[in-house]
């Protein structure tokens, strides 16, 4: 009698029940519970990293310089003075948001908005649960949907 599904009493010992070959070669044993959940929970955590780098990058500092072109023919140590200058300009602005520029030097900042990031966080939500067979109630401690 084959058992296939989670719920059945030899795969809530063993596992998934696997194709006859790989039975034998697995010594009875049925593949892993998790090895079915775990590309989506993976999928999912990708997701939320990367929806949050976008989100700490939407901020974009353009930094207007008169005669940047010419640094091309410049030598190393004037490329490694500006360079050194702009770092400490940037670890200024990060902790006491000032900004120090030259009279005909300029800053811009441009702010990205992102419109349904929302839903594919969700999206891959839902198929991390219904990979896991477990409720995004329960899974992700969310109030359920309306």
């Amino acid at each position: 009698m084959p058992f296939k599904r989670p719920g059945d009493v030899r795969a809530c010992l063993l596992g998934w029940r696997m194709p006859y070959i790989e039975e034998l070669a697995e010594t009875y044993w049925g593949t892993s519970e998790i090895e079915h959940v775990f590309a989506e929970i993976k999928k999912y955590d990708n997701t939320s990293y990367n929806i949050a780098n976008l989100v700490f990058q939407a901020n974009l500092s353009v930094f207007k310089m008169d005669g940047f072109e010419q640094l091309g023919n410049a030598p190393t140590s004037v490329i490694n003075d500006l360079y050194n200058t702009l770092s400490m300009q940037n670890r200024m602005n990060s902790n006491q948001s000032m900004q120090i520029i030259g009279k005909d030097d300029n800053v811009e900042r441009h702010q990205y908005a992102f419109a349904g990031l929302s839903d594919i966080y969700e999206r891959f939500m839902l198929d991390a649960s219904g990979a896991s067979a477990i409720p995004v109630t329960k899974l992700f401690g969310r109030s359920p949907a309306e």
